[in-house]
């Protein structure tokens, strides 16, 4: 596994120290949580991007549904 690694300073380390936690775990699980994020309002973007194009189009599945079955 890669190591990523980053500074903090001392005040904060001596507070993470006084909690008991699995930091190394907790900022893992932080940091999978925040690609998530990112990818489903990078979606959300592709969607609105692609809704705008089609603004204004009037389409309705039922008739062309209709036309196709004809």
């Amino acid at each position: 596994m890669p190591v990523v690694s980053f500074r903090v300073p001392k005040e904060v380390k001596e507070e993470m120290q006084k909690i008991k936690i699995n930091w190394p775990e907790y900022l893992r699980e932080a940091v999978r949580r925040k690609i998530r994020e990112e990818k489903v309002k990078q979606a959300a973007m592709v969607m609105d991007e692609s809704r705008a194009k089609t603004e204004g189009v009037e389409f309705r599945s039922e008739e062309a549904a209709r036309e196709v079955r004809e």
